[in-house]
């Protein structure tokens, strides 16, 4: 948001496009705040529902943070799939309060959804919600 200042001198449209995978949301909702201020700005939001509905199974997975570089180990369990998967909604349901009570205009994008058409009802909607 702050380089945006810099690069950035008249009010433009913004599509910013991410995962919103952070445990920082209060950072994330400055952040926000400060962009559609200055910007109109629009969110796309990658979301892959394979990372929400992991396999309940006799195993092991090791996954790698690509920010940090930081790796984690979890055994897939019932107890642990369940447990992601609620994490993973509330997750949703924060960012989309976020999203309304910023009035901003969003579109969640999969591996398997019509992306063209989300992203094309964004672009065209004016300031305020998206779906």
């Amino acid at each position: 948001a702050q380089a945006l200042q810099v690069y950035l001198k008249r009010r433009s449209l913004i599509f910013l496009l991410s995962d919103f995978l952070t445990e920082h949301t209060e950072d994330l909702v400055q952040a926000l705040d400060l962009m559609r201020r200055q910007h109109d700005l629009r969110s796309i939001w990658l979301v892959d529902p394979r990372e929400q509905e992991l396999p309940v199974a006799n195993a092991i997975i090791r996954t790698r943070d690509l920010e940090t570089g930081d790796y984690v180990s979890m055994r897939l369990s019932r107890r642990n799939c369940r447990r992601l998967a609620q994490a993973a909604q509330a997750h949703h349901r924060r960012l989309r309060t976020i999203w309304q009570e910023l009035d901003i205009a969003y579109t969640q994008v999969t591996p398997e959804s019509d992306y063209e058409t989300d992203i094309a009802h964004l672009t065209a909607s004016p300031y305020g919600r998206g779906r």
